[in-house]
């Protein structure tokens, strides 16, 4: 019973962390105005650069991935402190479960934000920040370079973003190639965050996706 909740507990406190919203907190704090209620109305990073800058949005970005970061984190190095002789089927290490359903749970909060409605983020900068932990920093800095591949070659910030998801998983089962069940549950977090992006996806297709210094809104 201590094990389950244990795993409850964190799953709660990664959820909560992933939930700050940190775009409406910045917009409204220092910019004296909601990033809800311009461009696309989204609170993630690149709707935060359009409505607060280079400044503004370069803050959301550093809040969401700390966030992540910080929540799998307490997954990996806390939260197995206070399991007993926790055995886990198709995990050779508690602690990678544990620092897995951080990661997922976070980028769960920022994507369902209880705060605001149940609508967040898109939850790839939580993600990548949680990657540096659950994964490893050089898996994490390959997901991280092809994010910036694809926006340099297509203009798209969606499109990096989608790209990186969908590595999500393989980067998991890289790295977790023994523990299938963390490797697993991280590449539900992956595909969640392609699904956050299915309204990109559907105007990058139909060819009226916002790029990078246009000056059209976007849904992104």
């Amino acid at each position: 019973m201590q094990n389950i909740a244990v795993l409850l507990l964190l799953s709660l406190v990664s959820f909560l962390l992933g939930s700050i919203p940190c775009g409406v907190l910045i917009s409204k704090v220092f910019f004296h105005k909601d990033v809800r209620d311009e461009g696309s109305g989204n609170i993630g990073f690149t709707n935060s650069m359009r409505s607060m800058g280079k400044v503004g949005g370069g803050a959301v970005f550093v809040g969401d991935f700390l966030k992540g970061m910080l929540a799998a984190a307490i997954g990996l190095y806390v939260a197995p402190i206070f399991l007993t002789g926790a055995q886990f089927p198709l995990c050779e290490n508690p602690a990678e479960l544990t620092a897995a359903l951080a990661t997922f749970f976070a980028t769960m909060g920022h994507i369902f934000c209880p705060w605001l409605g149940w609508k967040g983020g898109k939850g790839i900068s939580t993600a990548f920040g949680a990657s540096f932990i659950s994964m490893s920093v050089p898996v994490a800095c390959i997901l991280f370079g092809a994010f910036l591949l694809v926006v340099l070659a297509t203009k798209y910030v969606s499109a990096g973003s989608v790209t990186a998801a969908a590595l999500y998983p393989l980067a998991a089962f890289v790295t977790h190639w023994n523990s299938p069940l963390p490797a697993l549950i991280l590449s539900v977090a992956g595909l969640v965050v392609i699904w956050a992006h299915r309204g990109n996806i559907v105007r990058i297709k139909n060819g009226t996706e916002r790029k990078i210094g246009a000056s059209k809104k976007s849904d992104n």
